[in-house]
C-alpha cells in the first residue's frame, strides 16, 4: 500500500524523495521546502463467505503530519495534520487465492482513493495557506 500512496502523491505534482536521501532541517529551510510524513495502515479487513462467494470489507487509515527533517522529527500540529479513512467492499470466489487477491485489491483501491480524494486536497489547502501567509509577509 505504501507504493500506491506514494505514487498517488507523486501524481499530484508533489516530490516523494529528496536528492541524496532524507534531508536535515537546515536543508529543508534553505530550499524553502516543507515535508510531511504520511503513514498508511490497514485498519480492518473482514472476509465473510456465503454460498459460492466471499464478501470482503477493508478499511484503510492514512495519517499526515509535518516532518522537519531527520534531525527535527514530526509534529502533530492541529492545522497541519490530518487523519483520513476509507472503506470498500469487494466480492470474489471462495478459493483462498481469489480471496487473497480480493483483499489486496480492496486495500490498494481504498489507499489510492483516500490519497487522491482526501490527502492531496489537504496538501493543496496547506500550500494555499502557505502561499497566502508568505505573500502577506512580503
Amino acid at each position: 500500500m505504501t507504493a500506491i500512496v506514494k505514487d498517488t502523491i507523486a501524481s499530484g505534482a508533489y516530490a516523494t524523495a529528496w536528492p541524496g536521501g532524507l534531508p536535515r532541517q537546515a536543508e529543508l529551510a534553505a530550499s524553502g521546502a516543507r515535508a510531511y510524513i504520511v503513514a498508511a495502515t490497514v485498519h480492518e479487513v473482514a472476509v465473510e463467505r456465503k454460498g459460492r462467494r466471499a464478501s470482503i470489507m477493508c478499511r484503510v487509515e492514512i495519517r499526515i503530519a509535518p516532518w522537519y527533517g531527520v534531525d527535527g522529527g514530526e509534529a502533530w500540529e492541529l492545522t497541519k495534520a490530518a487523519v483520513a479513512t476509507g472503506t470498500a467492499r469487494a466480492t470474489t470466489g471462495l478459493r483462498d487465492e481469489l480471496v487473497r487477491l480480493g483483499v489486496r485489491d480492496c486495500v490498494l483501491d481504498v489507499g489510492e482513493a483516500v490519497t487522491a480524494d482526501k490527502i492531496l486536497p489537504f496538501l493543496r489547502r496547506l500550500d494555499e495557506r502557505h502561499a497566502v501567509h508568505h505573500a502577506a509577509r512580503r
